[in-house]
């Protein structure tokens, strides 16, 4: 329940943010624009952290992890790719240059942007190709290939798989890969709140803690701006150092509220439905 309470939040401060501009909400809810990549980050630490209680659970074979995988992202994808290719036939009917201009510029490629959304390649090394007006699709071509990375590294055998992960990981590029310790901090968050070594003391210290240092960070960038960046443009992303230290606080929270669940367990039954 508490984390579908705060993959909920997160995703509605993307929302909100993506639609607060003044091409489309006119401003309204602009607060919460400046909070979309950590609600991302927010996003990639319970995939994480969901995909390490799946394959010690429930996926133990690489057969029921792929079917499952591919489930659910496609389930999501396949829709979406849809309602983006009439939304856009129809909206761009109405307006041409309201939708040209969130492609930036990009042109058009006859269908071959929605191929390569359909098998996640849109985002590999430093291209981004924009299916359409989805500007939001981007997250799931990197969490794909994380899924996939992942389930050589568990179900492969010997030695190889960590060259196998190692040229999955070449072939996706440095903004992809750059990411993946973020997502992994999500598996590690599980596997140490399952292992039952964190007590309540310190689970306590960990679930508030993270909180007030998450403030703090934000605090610190609205004064003195984001943090320096790691490897210069060589990753595309200069808030990268930014995304790690909230990755790390996310994982840190929901170990600490793995340990203290049933301190709110009443509040959250009553918050379930």
């Amino acid at each position: 329940t508490y984390l579908d309470l705060v993959r909920f939040m997160a995703a509605m401060v993307v929302f909100i943010g993506h639609t607060s501009g003044g091409r489309l909400g006119g401003g309204l809810g602009w607060q919460l624009a400046p909070f979309m990549d950590e609600a991302v980050t927010v996003f990639f630490v319970i995939s994480g952290y969901v995909i390490g209680y799946v394959t010690c659970q429930r996926e133990a074979t690489s057969g029921i992890y792929a079917t499952a995988r591919a489930a659910r992202i496609y389930s999501v994808a396949v829709p979406a790719l849809a309602a983006t290719a009439v939304l856009d036939l129809v909206g761009g009917s109405l307006d041409p240059g309201l939708y040209s201009s969130v492609r930036g510029g990009q042109e058009a490629m006859h269908g071959l942007e929605y191929l390569g959304a359909l098998i996640f390649v849109n985002y590999f090394w430093y291209s981004s190709v924009i299916v359409g007006s989805n500007l939001a699709y981007w997250s799931l071509c990197y969490e794909v290939w994380y899924y996939v990375v992942f389930g050589v590294l568990m179900f492969a055998k010997g030695p190889w798989r960590w060259l196998a992960a190692a040229l999955l990981l070449a072939c996706v590029g440095p903004r992809i890969a750059g990411l993946f310790p973020v997502w992994l901090f999500g598996v590690a968050a599980f596997r140490i709140g399952a292992s039952g070594r964190v007590g309540r003391r310190v689970g306590m210290l960990l679930f508030w803690g993270s909180i007030g240092l998450l403030v703090g960070h934000q605090f610190w960038i609205a004064r003195y701006g984001a943090l320096p960046g790691l490897f210069g443009d060589a990753l595309g992303m200069p808030d990268i150092t930014n995304v790690y230290v909230v990755g790390l606080l996310v994982a840190a929270h929901l170990v600490g509220c793995n340990a203290v669940k049933t301190s709110f367990g009443g509040l959250l039954d009553v918050l379930e439905r």
